[in-house]
């Protein structure tokens, strides 16, 4: 997968993950809390931390960590093929028609 390809969809994902999130906090604003163990005040919680570590850093180190991973895999692919044989001989042509 080619990095600008790779880097427009983890950015991708990173807005889709920021405007859900926002979306549901939009849409339970008015939530009646039932106690301690409420569901939905835990999965609000989880959406405002989404949106804040999509701003603090986390998003940058993930970017990086997909790069420590990928890039060294996509050289090994371009080395891989600039060592394989395009010669004439590997394709088998003959030239003696």
């Amino acid at each position: 997968m080619p990095i600008r390809l790779f880097s427009a969809l983890l950015a991708a994902l990173l807005i889709f993950l920021v405007v859900c999130s926002s979306c549901v906090l939009a849409a339970e604003a008015g939530h009646d809390c039932t106690g301690d163990d409420c569901e939905v005040c835990a999965f609000l919680e989880e959406c405002r931390v989404n949106i804040r570590r999509a701003g603090s850093g986390i998003a940058p180190a993930a970017a990086l960590f997909a790069a420590a991973v990928f890039v060294p895999m996509l050289c090994a692919g371009i080395a891989a093929v600039s060592r394989s044989s395009l010669t004439l001989i590997a394709q088998k042509v003959r030239l003696d028609m």
